[in-house]
């Protein structure tokens, strides 16, 4: 199959968010012929185009950061997702003229910022990623707001909800992360769940021991609900679990914190790091993970990865729900009372005195459920069938 895969970000780094793409990428790399038309940022480098390169994906980028909205569009992006202009408007360019060429045969679409695209793709089976519901992670932040920032983000919510609607009409299939993004957002009868998985090859232990009196938040540290989640786990849950543990240590790792979350960092055994070369290092280090989101959708695959890694996890409501599945609840301490957040973190701070083992049963857990394998032959085999109901058998020759 000839496939135009269009991302709202560039799929590598890895730790760049948009590892879904890198994994489903590498996998249908291998069967198909795959053009990526995807908008960059200004980080993007040379290194991570050849990571990708390397699948046998034929790349084209869009620098958003050349155009005028680095300086004032980020905020009016937000709010009119739906004015294609500067990157946005040459990557539909872009993937209009493969279109066109009548080289494709299939199309997956990702992101809320690609949206103008689906004018350009409507004459190709078309697959939307929606991955998780935007619209349901702005309503949870909008209870915690006021003035201002209140009215920006029941605007920003009214503009997401739109382009949400306009993608389910445009879609010939749509794909989320999980049911509840599904059940948030259509939850029709061409909706699939298709969740993240775990690379248990590479997200695996090299100790045998888990070392004592650490925990460990992680995440991109720039993105809001991690941030709000590392501020509250540093200042809410920290001192009390210090005031029973006062030897213990928090490490808060990821990319891109900004200045409010690293001034809470070098005080009271709270460690901010900034960018690590392999988060694996730092979560061996850990004893307990800890994550008390307020606002998110989809999986959060730093759960799944400190699952995978065998530690034990305690996580609000919002963080855990992401990983049910079928109904079945995650291994998973699950909390929203931040008092009660801290007194868990104790007790398996001091049952790990006693059994510093890790926790295999977590680590099967995962690898039993999430699986970027399984995920991706699910859209292989949705992308097939779309093509044939389409074009017919006889026309979809070199799938």
């Amino acid at each position: 199959m000839r496939l135009i895969y269009v991302t709202g970000g560039f799929p590598y780094p890895l730790t760049s968010g948009y590892l879904r793409h890198y994994h489903l990428l590498t996998r249908l790399a291998a069967a198909h012929d795959v053009r990526l038309f995807s908008l960059v940022a200004g980080d993007h480098t040379d290194a991570d185009r050849e990571a990708v390169r390397r699948l046998g994906v034929e790349i084209r980028t869009f620098d958003v950061s050349s155009t005028v909205w680095r300086r004032q569009g980020r905020q009016v992006g937000r709010l009119l997702p739906r004015v294609v202009v500067g990157a946005a408007a040459e990557l539909r360019r872009a993937v209009a003229e493969c279109v066109e060429s009548g080289w494709a045969q299939a199309a997956v679409l990702t992101g809320k910022t690609t949206s103008g695209t689906l004018s350009v793709l409507s004459g190709l089976p078309l697959v939307v990623d929606a991955c998780d519901a935007a619209s349901m992670r702005l309503e949870s932040e909008l209870a915690d707001l006021s003035g201002v920032d209140r009215l920006l983000a029941r605007l920003e919510l009214r503009a997401v909800s739109s382009v949400e609607r306009r993608l389910n009409r445009h879609a010939d299939a749509i794909l989320v992360a999980s049911r509840r993004d599904g059940e948030h957002l259509w939850l029709s009868s061409k909706t699939s769940v298709v969740p993240n998985g775990v690379d248990t090859a590479y997200w695996t232990r090299t100790t045998t021991t888990r070392p004592r009196d650490t925990v460990i938040f992680t995440g991109k540290m720039s993105y809001g609900p991690n941030e709000d989640a590392a501020l509250r786990l540093a200042t809410e849950v920290w001192p009390i679990v210090r005031e029973r543990r006062p030897e213990a240590r928090l490490l808060v790792v990821g990319t891109s914190p900004r200045a409010r979350l690293t001034s809470v960092g070098g005080r009271d055994g709270v460690e901010v790091t900034g960018s690590v070369p392999d988060m694996r290092e730092y979560l061996e280090q850990a004893t307990v993970f800890a994550a008390p989101i307020r606002y998110g959708a989809g999986i959060q695959n730093k759960l799944l990865e400190a699952l995978a890694m065998q530690l034990p996890v305690v996580a609000s409501t919002n963080a855990a729900d992401g990983l049910v599945i079928d109904g079945e609840p995650p291994p998973v301490h699950v909390t929203d009372a931040l008092d009660d957040m801290a007194e868990i973190i104790v007790a398996e701070l001091a049952a790990a005195d006693l059994d510093p083992t890790p926790v295999e049963t977590n680590r099967t857990w995962v690898a039993d459920r999430f699986d970027w394998d399984v995920s991706a032959d699910r859209i292989d085999g949705i992308l097939r069938r779309l093509v044939e109901a389409r074009c017919g058998i006889d026309d979809a020759g070199g799938m």
